[in-house]
C-alpha cells in the first residue's frame, strides 16, 4: 500500500522509488537485459509504466481502472508484455465497505482479462478468455521459459494455456481432488513441467479476511500433455499459493518455493524428481 521500493545492495535495505499515480501495488516486472530502464506496475487503479527505471510513471489509459495483479514479459522478446487483471487476496477492497472495484466499474465475476503490448508498452490491447467461468481474479502469468509461445496463467477461475503469445485462452482441466481455483503456476527452466497451486477445500467465497481457512495443494504436470500429480508430499492443510521454480534447476529435478497466502508459517523450498521419461514426479524433500 506504499508504491514499490528498490534496493542497491541484494536486499539489505530499502528506499522508496517513484512516484505511482495509485500506490497499491500487485505486481512488478522488470526485463532482464541490465542496461534496459524499462518497469511495469500493477496497482489497484490500473497499470503503469516506467521508461527511466521507477523515477516517473505514465499510466496505461486501456487499463485504467482495471486493477492489475501479474504482469509477464517474454523470455527473448522484451517487447512483449502481458498485464492481467487481478487483485491478489485483496478482496476485502470489493467486498468492504468502500467496494472500490464496485466503484471503478470492475466486478470479480467475468471474464478473464489480459492486457497485451508488443512495442515494450507503449501501446496495449485487451484480450479476454471467449467464456466466462466464474471469479477472473489473476494471481500469476508465466511465458514458458523454453517456448515463448506458450503461456500459462493462475486464477480462481482455474489454469488457462496459450500456445499464441496471450491471443487466445483455453482452461485446462483441475487436478479432480481440487476445488478448481488456483493461486498461482510457474515452468521449469526447460520448459517440460508446470506447476501449480489449486485450492482443495470447497470454501467459495475465498475470502482471508473473512476467517476462511484455505486449504492448498502443490500439483504438477507434463506441459506437453496435461495430467497433474500432487506433489504435495506431507505439507497438508496448508494455504499455499504463488510457487517459483528455481530457473536455474536443471535435469529432472527441480527446486521450487512456495509461499502463505492465509497464514504466516512462512516461506517453504521443495525438490521434485521426475522420472527420466517425465511421466511421474515425486517430492524428493521439503523444508
Amino acid at each position: 500500500m506504499e508504491g514499490i521500493y528498490e534496493t542497491l545492495d541484494n536486499g539489505l535495505s530499502w528506499h522508496p522509488k517513484g512516484e505511482l499515480h495509485q500506490n497499491r501495488v500487485y505486481a512488478v516486472a522488470i526485463p532482464k537485459q541490465p542496461s534496459n530502464q524499462k518497469m511495469y506496475v500493477g496497482t489497484l487503479f490500473g497499470l503503469e509504466v516506467s521508461n527511466d527505471g521507477g523515477e516517473t510513471f505514465r499510466l496505461v489509459p486501456t487499463a485504467q481502472k482495471k486493477s492489475i495483479g501479474a504482469i509477464a514479459i517474454h523470455p527473448t522478446n522484451k517487447n512483449i508484455v502481458l498485464a492481467a487483471v487481478g487483485w491478489r487476496d485483496d478482496y476485502n477492497v470489493n467486498n468492504g465497505v468502500d467496494g472500490f472495484y464496485s466503484k471503478f466499474g470492475l466486478t470479480k465475476e467475468g471474464a478473464v482479462t489480459l492486457f497485451k503490448s508488443t512495442d515494450a508498452g507503449e501501446t496495449w490491447t485487451e484480450i479476454q478468455t471467449s467464456e466466462t467461468y466464474g471469479d477472473r481474479n489473476v494471481f500469476a502469468v508465466k511465458f514458458n521459459p523454453a517456448n515463448g509461445s506458450e503461456v500459462y496463467l493462475a486464477s480462481d477461475a482455474g489454469i488457462f494455456k496459450s500456445a499464441d503469445t496471450g491471443e487466445s485462452w483455453v482452461r485446462l482441466p483441475s487436478p479432480s481432488d481440487s476445488n478448481g481455483r488456483a493461486k498461482g503456476v510457474d515452468v521449469s527452466a526447460d520448459g517440460q513441467a508446470v506447476y501449480a497451486v489449486y485450492l482443495t477445500n470447497a470454501d467459495i467465497n475465498n475470502n482471508r479476511f473473512q476467517g476462511n481457512k484455505l486449504e492448498a495443494a502443490i500439483y504438477v504436470s507434463r506441459t506437453s500433455s496435461i495430467a497433474w500429480q500432487n506433489v504435495t508430499g506431507s505439507l497438508e492443510n496448508y494455504s499455499f499459493w504463488l510457487p517459483e521454480v528455481d530457473p536455474r534447476s536443471t535435469g529432472a529435478t527441480h527446486k521450487l518455493i512456495v509461499s502463505m497466502d492465509a497464514e504466516r508459517k512462512g516461506l517453504f523450498e521443495g525438490k521434485v524428481t521426475w522420472n527420466s521419461s517425465y511421466n511421474s514426479a515425486s517430492p524428493s524433500s521439503v523444508s
